[in-house]
């Protein structure tokens, strides 16, 4: 707000216009003149951010997909060519295999950044990521690019309008056939003759100067500037003419009072603003009826073009009726509205943009993690040691679904239609460690010493005289151990 006050000052600060006919309408000119050179320099309008186009597929990306896709997606394509109708299927398969190859070959120096990382489940768990990353950087992408157009359809529709503020509807450059007399407008209905107005009162700003700085039965006196002097008449043959040659030197004044000031939201806002103050400003009639309605010099309620007197433009109709807006000026607010959301638009796809940048260094980090995974040889597959056996002791071969992990595991591989199969052992050899298995063990060495004599006991492996009976020397061990454990505690918790 205070940027638009700021603006609207500077635009405003015009030098007033004196009682005498020169310059007297010099502050409408000025104001009318900015309105004008808006549409002029409408194409140098630009959009805050600039908006690429992004390619359909990032190639870091996609090779971040090939260097951890599964084996068989990367040779054939996951089988998709078993089903094709050529011919030499092989070759189809190994043009396939050829084209990944040469996407991720590495030319220069330092390590590959896509080389194809091998088989485990850290390179199935990248790729999951990956293509989860790619599904999210196509949906960023579509809404990138119908903000992209948003914004690039607002900019030109801003542009539009300003153009029609300054010439009319889809007009690039004054209408001086408007002012011919075959015409069905004329001056008299583009200036407001009457004092009702005109419901066909200058709808552009250049047809509106016209009305200000020429006169219709004599000649101008300088009011907008001493180039400008013309008469355009309402009936002559060559009033359209005359209209066209009084615009060149009324064209040339205006672009000499163009501002330096950017053309932003801000600036179409304050000389919308600084226009529409200038409304009945030069109107010296004392009666209730003229009102603030028109634009340049008049001492009535009228703008019937008489020189020196009523040279002015009457928006009567329009301000009292229907809208009650001014053709050009809500030309200016569409502009204005036109432009904020081209802006918006922008900032939210340059947003959008940089989250698509970002994605391909997620997949990279993604990529870096397998690979550094792979390298240090963390298992990701379940071991002896992670809930491999069952309840009672016996391994579950379920968990080993590779013929290189499920042998090491008192497991056998068995291949069947094909697909290969862990299951367990036959026999006896498929055990593990438990306490069931323990405690009979135990048992029988216990039997094997019970009932012998002190002789006998001596010389069986595994038994030991103790007092008056024979024992597992194992058990003798296992019960001076818990002695000497609990002898230990009690002296520890004094």
């Amino acid at each position: 707000m205070h940027n638009l006050l700021t603006v609207i000052a500077i635009l405003s600060g015009t030098r007033q216009a004196a009682d005498a006919a020169g310059l007297a309408s010099l502050a409408d000119f000025r104001a009318l003149c900015r309105v004008y050179n808006l549409g002029a320099s409408s194409n140098s309008l630009q959009l805050s951010q600039t908006l690429q186009t992004l390619p359909a597929k990032d190639p870091d990306l996609e090779n971040f997909n090939l260097s951890t896709a599964t084996d068989s997606f990367f040779n054939h394509k996951d089988g998709d060519y078993d089903s094709a109708t050529t011919a030499d299927k092989a070759a189809e398969k190994r043009k396939w295999k050829k084209a990944n190859e040469k996407k991720l070959k590495h030319e220069g120096e330092g390590p590959n950044p896509f080389a194809r990382l091998p088989a485990s489940l850290h390179r199935d768990k990248a790729n999951t990521l990956i293509k989860q990353l790619i599904e999210e950087r196509q949906a960023l992408l579509d809404l990138y690019n119908q903000k992209k157009q948003a914004a690039e359809q607002d900019l030109a529709a801003a542009k539009a309008a300003l153009k029609t503020a300054a010439y009319g509807q889809g007009k690039k450059d004054f209408d001086k056939a408007a002012f011919a007399s075959t015409s069905n407008t004329k001056r008299n209905k583009i200036c407001g003759s009457v004092e009702g107005g005109s419901d066909t009162a200058a709808t552009n700003v250049a047809h509106a100067l016209i009305c200000i700085c020429t006169g219709e039965n004599g000649a101008a006196q300088g009011e907008c500037g001493n180039t400008m002097k013309a008469t355009v008449g309402n009936t002559g043959d060559g009033d359209g003419g005359a209209a066209g040659q009084a615009w060149a030197a009324i064209k040339t004044a205006c672009e000499s009072e163009h501002s330096n000031l950017p053309l932003t939201i801000q600036t179409i806002a304050a000389v919308r603003e600084a226009a529409l103050s200038r409304l009945g400003a030069l109107n010296t009639g004392d009666t209730a009826a003229n009102g603030a309605y028109t634009f340049g010099k008049n001492n009535g309620n009228d703008c019937d073009g008489t020189a020196g007197t009523k040279q002015c433009v009457s928006y009567k109709k329009q301000l009292t009726e229907g809208s009650k807006t001014i053709p050009w000026v809500a030309q200016l607010t569409t502009a204005e509205q036109k432009l904020t959301s081209a802006q918006m638009a922008a900032a939210e796809a340059a947003s959008i943009a940089n989250s698509i940048d970002q994605i391909p260094k997620q997949a990279n980090a993604t990529y870096k993690a397998a690979a550094f995974d792979i390298a240090k040889g963390i298992q990701s597959e379940p071991s002896t040691t992670s809930a491999v056996v069952k309840q009672g002791g016996e391994t579950n071969c379920d968990n080993f679904k590779k013929s290189s992990t499920c042998p090491t595991n008192n497991c056998k591989w068995e291949e069947n239609d094909g697909k290969g199969e862990c299951k367990p052992k036959a026999g006896p050899e498929n055990t593990a460690a438990g306490t069931g298995e323990g405690a009979a063990g135990e048992q029988k060495k216990e039997e094997k010493c019970n009932g012998k004599d002190e002789k006998t006991c001596g010389s069986t492996k595994g038994c030991k005289w103790e007092g008056t009976e024979c024992r597992v020397f194992s058990f003798l061990v296992n019960k001076k151990f818990a002695l000497m454990a609990a002898t230990s505690v009690g002296l520890v918790a004094f």
